[in-house]
């Protein structure tokens, strides 16, 4: 018996029926012997990669020679049709919304370009005003490892900044080394990644309370930067004693630049310090070093006092560290204030000087919240108590002898405003940057395509201005280079402004990429007058027969109201005398000066105790009215003995030179008294006392005794009166006393005669 097999085969087909363009899929036939696709393919299994959708046959042959076919449908799906829309062009340190369509999900790629992972501090390192230093930075194990050199020296007062997704490091560079120079300081800017240095500009001079008699200038080795981007550090302003230099005055300022619109570094301002009376010895100290380092830059940097500042995490306080003072030193930021805390005693083993070297901290910073300080001239890392002070050692292994300082770092961000995966993502290019988008939509399918962000150099803009104002400037003239057009605050589309006006000026330069960047200057004013004092060696007198006037100041000119250029002036008659100085800035003082004149003789008299008699043979002379006295005849006492009679002369000076003379006339009295002596005489029998009368004195005395005018006698004989008169001269004159006792003989009595003797 013949049998018949006529089963026909069970054709299938297995395999993905549905992908994306671009994919592939194999597809199996079962059910038979042989097999036979429309592709022509004779295989079990085919690979296909369609474009478009598709049908696929496979032709399946049994043993018995009996035949079946299965039919696939393929579907494929299109890959998402990306777009991207955002600015593709952008100017450096500018930030662009990327924005892709197309999908469900995304994914972006190239967004962490610019990514920087900080290690440790920064630390600047090499000696003040020495060769050029080098770029460090400071692990947390006190390992110090080198980033780059530096392009230029003097690099002090550094922080850490991440601007727009960029590390930077600015500081201050001090302008030289000089007297005049080294107060002085410039803000520069320093890649973190490669150590290049650029200088913007010098920073303006704090406020100059004290006039003529002021300085002022920049602690250039001090500074530290907020997460904000303000920059703080120190200035002062002094009160020199200019004869000796000391200072006799200061005032502390805080001066903060906004690093976000640094500009050439002149947008600072400055504010004043109080200094609490706890601080104030300590502040003393350091301004005694500053000033020290002032006069006498070779000294490469101060001793003593603060070196470094470092800004708390939170931003509000300024922490320091005096080594030499063994004091905690606090600014805060809000009030202005200064605290100041004595260290504790274990610290003694790291304080105080000894020969060239010294414990003062170079380099203040924060390292994970903890407060460092690196001795520069000892190699010594410390942690420091910001509340007690206390110095605990880290490290005693890094160089010494350095001058420079620390900067907190932290990383600096570079995570998108966006997720990674979102359909719109904002990236912060430094350069021209492709990012490239991958893109799933709902079947599933993934395409990608790529963008490049072309990244434009903004304009480098400065500003110089021929200032300041002064009183013989009333107008500056501000110049801006940079770019292709010019706006400036205020009105203005020239490279050049001209004002009149003190204040800060912006400019904003446009280059041809369409980039903008903006710079600041402030226009101080200078019309500060000078200081006179004006004084002469007056009065004019009879033997000063001029007078030198001087004026002192500061001031570069001098003009006399009668003529004169010069800062003295002999003038020979009384007045008053009128300077104008004019300084440097062209404003003036005046300032007077009044010439007296003493030209006044002294009012002379002359006396004396004469006249000369026969009683006084001498007279003295007596003159007044002056300082110094010569007598005619000699003699220079106010008084004068003489013994002959005469004109006495006198000539009389006085304590302005001026002389006059007065004469006295000693007149003599040597002329005896004219005496005239007579008596009632003479004696008789019945007179028998005679009365003894002189005249023509004043005094007189009788031989045989008495002393009046008159005498009384009863003897015969001669008498003898001496008589002085009131000049001390006496005469002498005699009388004579008779006697008539003789009897006579009676006559004899007659008629005519009836009496007898």
């Amino acid at each position: 018996m013949v049998s018949e097999d006529r089963t026909l085969p069970s054709a299938t087909i297995n395999g993905k029926t549905s992908f994306c363009l671009g994919d592939s899929t194999v597809f199996t036939a079962s059910g038979g012997g042989t097999y036979i696709w429309n592709t022509g393919e004779s295989t079990t299994s085919i690979k296909v990669k369609p474009n478009t959708t598709s049908t696929y046959t496979v032709t399946v042959t049994s043993p018995n020679g009996c035949q079946s076919s299965a039919v696939v449908s393929v579907t494929v799906h299109p890959l998402p049709n990306i777009t991207i829309s955002g600015n593709l062009e952008i100017c450096k340190d500018e930030c662009t919304t990327l924005t892709a369509s197309g999908g469900t999900e995304y994914l972006w790629e190239g967004a962490l370009a610019n990514g920087f992972k900080c290690n440790g501090s920064f630390f600047v390192g090499g000696l003040q005003g020495g060769s050029i230093p080098n770029l460090y930075n400071v692990t947390s194990s006190g390992e110090l490892n080198l980033l780059g050199s530096l392009n230029t020296n003097n690099i002090n007062g550094m922080g850490y900044y991440c601007q727009r997704n960029v590390p930077y490091l600015y500081g201050i560079k001090m302008k030289g080394n000089t007297i005049e120079d080294a107060v002085k300081g410039s803000l520069v800017v320093i890649d973190p990644r490669t150590a290049n240095t650029t200088v913007l500009g010098e920073i303006p001079q704090p406020p100059n309370i004290y006039g003529s008699v002021g300085r002022t200038g920049i602690m250039t080795y001090i500074g530290d930067i907020g997460k904000d981007g303000k920059f703080y550090f120190p200035a002062v302003a002094t009160y020199i004693n200019p004869a000796t230099f000391r200072i006799i005055d200061y005032t502390m300022y805080l001066g903060v630049i906004d690093l976000n619109d640094h500009g050439s570094g002149s947008n600072v301002v400055y504010k004043p310090i109080t200094i609490s009376p706890n601080c104030k010895p300590y502040m003393d100290a350091c301004i005694e070093g500053f000033q020290a380092f002032a006069l006498n830059p070779s000294t490469r940097e101060p001793s003593g006092g603060i070196h470094d500042w470092a800004l708390s995490p939170d931003g509000n306080t300024l922490y320091s560290f005096m080594g030499i003072e063994n004091a905690m030193f606090r600014l805060d930021i809000n009030t202005l204030i200064t605290s100041c805390v004595p260290g504790p005693s274990s610290n003694s083993p790291y304080i105080g000087q000894t020969g060239i070297k010294t414990d003062e901290f170079g380099g203040i910073y924060y390292e994970n919240n903890v407060l460092k300080g690196l001795q520069v001239d000892r190699g010594r890392l410390f942690n420091i108590n910001q509340i007690t002070g206390e110095l605990t050692l880290i490290s005693e292994g890094l160089p010494q002898d350095f001058r420079g300082d620390n900067a907190t770092c932290y990383d600096c961000g570079v995570i998108p405003t966006g997720p990674l995966n979102s359909a719109s993502i904002t990236v912060c290019p430094i350069i021209t940057t492709t990012y490239k988008v991958s893109v799933t939509d709902i079947n599933g399918c993934k395409n990608s395509t790529s963008i490049t962000v072309v990244v434009n150099e903004k304009p480098i803009v400065s500003i110089t201005s021929d200032g300041p104002l002064t009183c013989a400037k009333p107008s500056v003239t501000l110049t801006a280079s940079g770019g292709g057009t010019y706006a400036w605050s205020g009105g203005g589309t020239a490279a050049t402004k001209v004002v009149t006006s003190t204040g800060a000026y912006t400019v904003t330069v446009t280059a041809s990429n369409g980039c903008s960047s903006t710079a600041s200057i402030t226009v101080n004013e200078d019309k500060s007058r000078p200081s006179v004092i004006t004084d002469n060696d007056g009065p004019l007198t009879c033997i000063k027969k001029n007078v030198t006037l001087v004026a002192l100041s500061e001031g570069t000119t001098y003009a006399w109201s009668d003529g004169g250029n010069a800062s003295t002036k002999v003038v020979t008659s009384a007045g008053t005398y009128t300077v104008t100085v004019t300084s440097s800035n062209g404003c003036t003082s005046t300032s007077n000066t009044i010439v007296n004149q003493d030209i006044t003789p002294p009012t002379v008299t002359t006396t004396n105790d004469g006249p000369l008699t026969c009683t006084k043979t001498s007279v003295t002379l007596t003159a007044t009215g002056g300082g110094s006295y010569a007598w005619s005849d000699g003699g220079n006492a106010s008084t004068k003995v003489v013994t002959s009679a005469g004109t006495y002369t006198v000539t009389v000076t006085s304590s302005n030179g001026c002389t006059s003379t007065s004469s006295t006339i000693v007149n003599q009295d040597i002329t005896p008294p004219t005496v005239t002596t007579t008596n009632d005489g003479p004696l008789t029998c019945t007179k028998t006392s005679v009365t003894l009368t002189a005249t023509g004195g004043g005094s007189y005395a009788w031989s045989g005794g008495g002393t009046a005018s008159t005498k009384v006698v009863t003897s015969p004989g001669t008498y003898t009166v001496t008589v002085t008169s009131s000049n001390g001269c006496t005469s002498t004159s005699s009388t004579i006393v008779n006697q008539d006792i003789t009897t006579q003989t009676p006559l004899p009595m007659t008629c005519a005669k009836t009496r007898s003797h």
